[in-house]
């Protein structure tokens, strides 16, 4: 008996389970890591990871295209302030925080 291929709604509930299990892991990481790598350490680390995850999707699924070089300064600046701030601030919050977060 052959196992039936993912699609559709199996998929879907796939991928939301693993964003979940993924996503409660992201707070006991950073309490482990953030001690090791520090505040900027930690944030440039999530960064180069999310990045190469997305070149690797845009690799396989080749549904990619290179912005304008005009657009570049304002794809920067949007990086810098909104993701990197981000990152900064949720590791800094968990890593001198003396309370576990909650829901």
């Amino acid at each position: 008996m052959k196992a039936k291929p993912l699609n559709g709604p199996s998929l879907a509930w796939l991928a939301g389970i693993v964003v979940v299990v993924l996503w409660t892991c992201a707070i006991p990481a950073t309490r482990t890591a953030a001690p090791a790598l520090g505040v900027f350490g930690l944030t440039a680390s999530r960064l180069l990871i999310d990045s190469l995850t997305l070149v690797i999707i845009g690799m396989v699924t080749k549904k990619v295209w290179l912005p304008q070089l005009v657009d570049l300064p304002l794809i920067i600046a949007y990086g810098v302030c909104s993701m990197a701030g981000y990152f900064l601030l949720l590791n800094w919050a968990s890593s001198t925080s003396r309370r576990e977060p909650r829901a």
